[in-house]
């Protein structure tokens, strides 16, 4: 076999199991009898008075650092955003508008913004949101070069063609070009009345932890490595699009959504807990350290996931592997700190790995602080079929298929976007 197309086919074989973890002898449980007991920490403890002004005042900061604190360290911001060049407005064909790149400097650190737009005589709501496999990997349109940053193997493999070479020695090859454009339905969403300012993930730090301690050390000189988490610099970097989005007068700057899937759906979700721009947050299969609720003892575990990818969260996270119960939070209260704007989590049937059942009581554990707000709530406390969305100010949804993000999770996300963020013009910021 050639050694190029045998190196792929090495990396896509890794990229299908569950964990790295799982050659160290940990097995996932996959039976819900074995799950134990869920006892959850309270956003607001019972009796309570006054729980909104409570919340408002006290509980909601002191989550919010507790988060901080234990999972994903430090805030991180980009002090300086720049811009260093906007293209020319492309026509789109099968809508009407257009795309442009925008060259950025986060802290000198350049970073390209893809835009796709409606034409529109008013500002328009717009999602933000990472991609895995650069901007050139969302589209086919040649007229994006191939990003020459970082690539990480293990999420850019072609899923049609698995001896296609999209990545090699860590940077990408020109068959990478559109691989994952079946995840950016741009031409619905903009026929739709929204826009998209999307990157690479990548062009903000490498995922992967050698690059992610010399970002640290060269950005932050001086300060614990551990600190940080490669979450909270991607939510950062999320935020410094929304810095740059406010100064744009086509973007209603007021209607930001955030969007991420897998890894990104928890950058997305703690981004979105941080910034208060963000009027609509949406997690698509974020599992483990996202969405699903970290007691829960099915699928990805705490413990696993701080062992495959340390550099995710801050060091103190990872402390808490073999002693669950004092972890003073769960990820219900990530949720909760985004109440009472709308967020939307995602599962598929297909992806355990993410623990679904574990997403969607994350989601119903949430309605004690949203209550606080809105009875704009569905009222199952059951985990709903595949195929049947739960649509309110929280969303669910559990659909057939793997891990990954696809034009019947968008379609979802947009129906909730219509009413939210273009129905309603004014969701309260509190």
């Amino acid at each position: 076999m050639n050694k190029t197309i045998l190196a792929v086919v090495v990396s896509l074989a890794v990229f299908t199991a569950p964990s790295a973890f799982a050659a160290e002898g940990f097995k996932p449980n996959y039976d819900e009898s074995k799950t134990g007991s869920l006892s959850l920490p309270q956003a607001i403890p019972a009796g309570t008075k006054d729980a909104r002004l409570a919340w408002e005042t006290t509980r909601r900061s002191e989550i919010l650092n507790l988060f901080h604190d234990n999972v994903y360290g430090k805030t991180f911001t980009f002090k300086q955003v720049k811009v260093i060049k906007t293209s020319a407005k492309h026509p789109l064909t099968l809508s009407k508008g257009y795309w442009q790149t925008v060259d950025l400097s986060l802290d000198g650190r350049p970073a390209q913004l893809l835009m796709y737009m409606p034409d529109s005589a008013k500002p328009v709501p717009v999602f933000v949101g990472y991609n895995f496999c650069g901007n050139h990997g969302v589209t086919f349109d040649p007229a994006l070069p191939v990003s020459t940053q970082w690539a990480n193997p293990l999420v850019c493999g072609s899923k049609v063609d698995p001896t296609q070479v999209t990545t090699l020695h860590n940077t990408f090859t020109p068959a990478s070009r559109g691989v994952r454009a079946y995840r950016w339905p741009f031409d619905d969403i903009v026929s739709q009345g929204f826009g998209v300012a999307t990157l690479y993930y990548g062009d903000v730090v490498a995922d992967n932890p050698a690059d992610f301690q010399r970002f640290i050390q060269t950005s932050r000189p001086g300060e614990a490595v551990g600190d940080y988490s490669a979450i909270g610099v991607w939510a950062g970097g999320l935020s410094a699009v929304a810095d740059y989005l406010q100064t744009r007068k086509d973007v209603d700057s007021d209607r930001l959504a955030v969007i991420g899937h897998s890894r990104l759906g928890k950058t997305a979700l703690w981004a979105g807990a941080n910034d208060l721009r963000f009027r609509y947050v949406i997690a698509n299969n974020a599992g483990e350290g996202g969405a699903a609720l970290a007691r829960r003892n099915y699928g990805e575990t705490l413990a696993s996931i701080t062992t495959d990818f340390p550099h995710w969260f801050s060091a103190k996270y990872a402390s808490y592997a073999n002693n669950i119960d004092a972890l003073p939070v769960d990820q219900h209260m990530l949720i909760d700190l985004i109440a009472p704007r709308p967020v939307y989590v995602a599962s598929a049937k297909e992806d355990q790995w993410s623990d679904p059942k574990g997403e969607f009581l994350s989601v119903v554990a949430a309605k004690s602080v949203y209550q606080l707000y809105t009875d704009d709530i569905f009222t199952t406390d059951q985990q709903p079929k595949t195929g049947q969305p739960l649509h309110s100010r929280l969303n669910y949804h559990y659909r057939e298929g793997v891990h990954d993000l696809f034009h019947y999770d968008w379609q979802q996300y947009l129906d909730v976007g219509k009413k939210y963020l273009q129905e309603e013009t004014s969701v309260s910021k509190s």
